[in-house]
């Protein structure tokens, strides 16, 4: 009798600890996808701030989302949004640093039909 009641007991225990770790890492998770949420809204807003020429504030939103698994395309914009000032110097370290992105070679097709439209080869 003894024998079954701490096996049970230790059952029910091992199912409380079970339970207990079930919910907080869900509470974990709730936590991560707010934290993603709030990064999604201050990525869009960047984008705003920089379509609107608000240098300062892009700026700002960006360095907040150092973290953001699309910080990359913020500075693709950024980088895009004067690219027919660019020169080889700039648009090499671009490419070579955002080689990853998809949007690399399409940047880089872009920069070369300008500067063949301003010819400056």
């Amino acid at each position: 009798m003894l024998c079954l009641k701490l096996t049970h007991n230790t059952t029910l225990l091992g199912v409380l600890i079970a339970v207990t770790v079930s919910l907080w890492l869900s509470h974990k998770s709730h936590a991560n996808d707010l934290a993603t949420l709030e990064q999604r809204s201050q990525y869009k807003e960047a984008l705003r701030f920089l379509s609107q020429g608000q240098i300062k504030k892009f700026s700002r939103l960006q360095d907040k989302l150092d973290d953001y698994l699309l910080q990359d395309y913020l500075k693709y914009h950024k980088f895009n949004r004067l690219l027919h000032k660019r020169s080889k110097r700039e648009m090499d370290g671009f490419t070579t640093k955002f080689d990853h992105l998809p949007v690399t070679a399409i940047v880089e097709k872009r920069w070369l039909k300008l500067i063949g439209k301003q010819r400056k080869w």
